[in-house]
């Protein structure tokens, strides 16, 4: 039973995750989804590392679990929206390229 309960809880925070990506560079804190993606990876933290606390594995293949299915959806939103900081506001001219807008 405990495989299944695992899995649908996995579902549900990638479920969430796609709701929260579609509006992507504009994250709302106070969203139900934004909130449930977080509460859900809180989970999903957690029932890793008591599934972990029982089984003798190496430390790189816990580390290799934990990155690539707990936080890589996460650390991808804050490098994307750390990136779109440094992104200059441009508007394209009529010669095609690119000058810096009145935007300040």
């Amino acid at each position: 039973k405990q495989w299944y309960q695992r899995r649908v809880r996995g579902l549900a925070m990638c479920g969430l995750a796609w709701l929260v990506l579609q509006q992507f560079p504009t994250v709302d804190m106070i969203s139900p989804a934004f909130i449930g993606l977080v509460l859900m990876m809180i989970v999903n933290h957690i029932t890793a590392y008591f599934f972990f606390k029982d089984r003798f594995l190496s430390f790189s293949q816990i580390i290799a679990y934990f990155t690539l299915c707990v936080w890589l959806v996460p650390l991808q939103m804050i490098l994307g929206l750390v990136a779109g900081e440094n992104v200059l506001p441009t508007s394209l001219s009529s010669r095609g390229n690119a000058q810096p807008s009145a935007y300040y």
